[in-house]
């Protein structure tokens, strides 16, 4: 299985997908902007649907900021993002 089979599955984990897009996208996404994310993915075949560009973003919220750990907006972001595969029937 290789990233872009990863990043294809709707029931991929949050962790897993951060993983894989950046095998895939290389590790400089951390400070990408999430149009840049979004073309990238589309670039190269992998469709950015709205549960995947949800865990991808609260990952990288997580890797490149600490606003998760004192604005509880974000960290209520973050956990939607997790649950994204109860909603996606995973």
């Amino acid at each position: 299985m290789n990233a872009s089979d990863v990043l294809n599955d709707a029931c991929v984990e949050v962790s897993m997908a951060w993983r894989a897009a950046e095998q895939l996208l290389g590790p400089t996404i951390a400070a990408w902007e999430p149009e840049t994310l979004r073309i990238e993915l589309e670039r190269h075949g992998v469709p950015p649907t709205d549960t995947l560009m949800a865990k991808l973003l609260a990952a990288q919220t997580i890797v490149a900021t600490c606003a998760w750990t004192y604005d509880h907006d974000v960290l209520f972001a973050f956990a939607l993002a997790c649950e994204a595969m109860v909603f996606a029937r995973c």
